[in-house]
């Protein structure tokens, strides 16, 4: 009998990779060598694994080159990327805010020119200057987007999960453009593959159920 495809699955660095891996050991999908090599090897055979930041994964899936992979709704989100979102799971949350310095008002920020808005997710970005009616440059970020203000940027466009480290950097929360959370993204052409779309939902029932049998423990 004919061996099926190999599905090829991008798994995350960072922030999402360890309570990721944590989940797909206990799906059965443990990763072996994950904290080493960016190839790591699945349990199960049939899966081909690779570690990439999670910016670049749903770009990646959109265009074929996996199957499959876990990002954040937030980089689906900013690159407008034609995939398709099989599970929501729930892992790392978080919300995209503005902010700026404490007593900074939306009111205020119309009134000024000159501004600059500090921002890991240029495309979100526009879209909310766009319909606030704010105009400032947007400052392409790397990370540690909170301490741009006030030396370098006016305003900021961020992720937050407590809203603890805003408040360390004495920013004000002025308005929240969506919420977030890690998600398993498939490529829309593989889905239209009978056995590779089985397989896929098959991971995705496997991770829904893990997920529910955690809660079922943390309520009993």
């Amino acid at each position: 009998m004919k061996n099926p495809p190999r599905l090829r699955l991008l798994v995350p660095t960072g922030r999402m990779n360890e309570k990721l891996l944590t989940l797909l050991a206990e799906s059965g999908y443990g990763i072996e060598g994950a904290g080493r090599d960016y190839r790591p090897r699945c349990a199960d055979p049939s899966i081909e694994v690779k570690m990439l930041k999670p910016i670049n994964i749903p770009r990646l899936v959109e265009l074929g080159r996996h199957d499959l992979g876990f990002c954040g709704l937030d980089w689906v989100k900013e690159h407008q990327t034609k995939v398709e979102v099989v599970a929501e799971l729930g892992l790392d949350p978080v919300a995209l805010v503005v902010a700026a310095p404490e007593g900074t008002t939306l009111a205020s920020l119309k009134r000024r020119k000159n501004l600059v808005l500090a921002t890991e997710y240029e495309s979100l970005a526009r879209g909310w200057l766009k319909k606030s009616g704010i105009r400032a440059t947007i400052l392409r970020t790397n990370g540690t987007t909170e301490v741009y203000p006030p030396d370098d940027a006016d305003l900021i466009l961020d992720n937050s999960a407590s809203g603890s480290t805003l408040k360390a950097n004495k920013l004000d929360v002025l308005g929240t453009l969506m919420r977030s959370n890690t998600c398993l993204v498939a490529n829309r052409d593989s889905l239209q593959q009978r056995d590779c779309a089985e397989r896929i939902r098959q991971m995705a029932d496997l991770l829904g159920s893990t997920l529910a049998a955690r809660r079922k423990v943390m309520l009993e």
